[in-house]
């Protein structure tokens, strides 16, 4: 397994500057940590995201400090890129609450 750890100060750093075009879908997982946190900024985030390279599988979280390697920040965007030698993934997404009812 490989990691890469990416920090950005906005959204608009993010849009410029995130380049996740050759990954392979198959074998890659994307982590997003965001200080942001309205609901139109994680929108746009996720838009980045799925512009970059919509085969991607993403999950995040909103967070009022990001941790990239030993430093912390507040109000930025860590993008932690996971790829696998030998594991590949399948996603599924649930909006029904009541879907897992025990």
């Amino acid at each position: 397994m490989k990691v890469i750890n990416l920090q950005f100060n906005s959204i608009e750093e993010l849009d410029k500057n995130l380049d996740i075009s050759n990954y392979n879908y198959a074998n890659t997982f994307i982590q997003i940590f965001s200080g942001f946190v309205k609901k139109n900024e994680i929108y746009n985030i996720t838009e980045i995201l799925k512009k970059k390279n919509s085969l991607l599988q993403f999950i995040g979280t909103t967070t009022a400090g990001e941790i990239n390697n030993d430093n912390t920040y507040e109000k930025s965007i860590v993008i932690s890129i996971m790829t696998f030698d030998s594991t590949t993934f399948i996603s599924s997404f649930f909006d029904d609450n009541d879907a897992f009812k025990i």
